[in-house]
């Protein structure tokens, strides 16, 4: 069985995005006035006005797809990252699960192909809602029983509880 988690964006992601799509909003109706010629609003160059239109409208449909589609989904052989773009971590490389216990925060350490055989670990912040963080954790080790939890203090006070 597949799991889903939704990708939480933080405020400054919203805050990017909203301020892409209320920059980008008026603008189009603007050229859409200038295009059928409403009111004083004349356009000079008709082809411009439908680019920047259409321009536009993909823009709000790109902000509204990727907050919609913006997930990780955890297969039997796959945690797969889809924000932007996609990333696929295979599940038998991840090695380790880290939760701070004070600010929440889930990291994901895996064994990454692409970097130098000397240090081959990378790393990944998990961003999903709180209460999903530990489903989370249960789904990825169903899938690879292998992968160490533990619990952490960021701020040093580190009593490490494997689980």
């Amino acid at each position: 069985m597949n799991c889903s988690f939704k990708y939480k964006f933080n405020k400054w992601n919203y805050i990017t995005l909203i301020l892409m799509c209320v920059a980008v909003i008026p603008l189009s109706i603007v050229n859409v006035l200038r295009l059928f010629e409403v009111g004083n609003l004349i356009s000079i160059n008709k082809g411009l006005e439908i680019i920047s239109v259409t321009v536009s409208m993909l823009i709000v449909a790109f902000v509204v797809v990727v907050v919609i589609i913006s997930r990780y989904t955890i297969t039997d052989e796959f945690v797969t990252v889809q924000v932007v773009m996609r990333a696929k971590i295979a599940v038998k490389d991840i090695l380790l699960m880290r939760k701070d216990i004070k600010s929440n925060l889930l990291v994901m350490y895996y064994m990454d192909k692409k970097l130098p055989p000397a240090d081959p670990v990378n790393f990944m912040v998990i961003c999903i809602n709180d209460k999903d963080k530990m489903p989370f954790v249960e789904c990825l080790r169903t899938k690879n029983p292998r992968v160490i939890f533990e619990l952490f203090d960021k701020d040093g006070n580190n009593d490490n509880k494997p689980e």
